[in-house]
């Protein structure tokens, strides 16, 4: 903020409008079907970094020492450095529907196979990898959900859309919690590893859009 007070850098053109209900806000947020849809994708995101941030350190620490958790967030994150900008751009020739499809697969694909392997580098490795994943959802969510809304609907349904974000980090820490206190810690990584798949064909049934496509009918 301070940055942009300084540097005369202007918002022009915009008309910004307050809605102040508050409540018939997210009633009409939720009465629609494709913004539904998009809701529970965002809250998928966050959701799955509940298993990265969460309960993969608590797994590294049953097996190794604390410092052995700093290494596994920075190769969990280095994926995304690499692939939310080419998924950003290959969104927009494809469509978002492959975009999250792929993702949600990959994620899910590599995470129920932690479930089934036993050495504990290769589930660190696959946790790692499924990031690739999830960066090709993370990237990608926020512009499709602007690419569905009509005119001057940003304004209105951005607030609500947003709270996805801390549904999806709710859920993804209290239900995993709950599975624990009577199955063994292992079974988390099924349990993440269902949800994403379960994402990945609610990704089938979202509208196709592709940004190419839609500028060249305009041109």
């Amino acid at each position: 903020a301070f940055v942009f007070k300084i540097s005369k850098i202007r918002y022009s053109g915009i008309n910004k409008t307050v809605h102040k209900n508050f409540v018939k806000n997210f009633y009409s947020f939720f009465t629609n079907k494709d913004r539904v849809k998009v809701y529970i994708l965002n809250a998928g995101v966050t959701f799955w970094w509940s298993l990265i941030f969460i309960y993969s350190p608590l797994f590294i620490i049953k097996y190794f020492n604390d410092s052995y958790v700093g290494y596994f967030l920075f190769f969990s994150m280095l994926p995304l450095i690499f692939i939310e900008y080419y998924a950003g751009k290959k969104a927009s020739e494809i469509g978002y529907k492959k975009i999250f499809f792929v993702g949600y697969l990959i994620t899910g694909i590599l995470t129920i196979t932690c479930f089934f392997i036993g050495n504990v580098y290769w589930i660190l490795g696959f946790l790692c990898l499924s990031s690739f994943g999830i960066g090709l959802t993370e990237a990608t969510t926020e512009s499709y959900f602007f690419d569905i809304l009509k005119k001057k609907e940003d304004q209105r349904y951005y607030a609500p859309y947003n709270t996805g974000i801390d549904a999806g980090r709710l859920t993804g820490q209290f239900i995993p919690a709950l599975i624990l206190l009577i199955l063994p810690f292992k079974s988390i990584f099924l349990f993440f590893g269902v949800v994403m798949l379960f994402l990945a064909v609610l990704s089938l049934k979202i509208k196709d859009i592709v940004e190419i496509k839609r500028k060249g009918m305009f041109h």
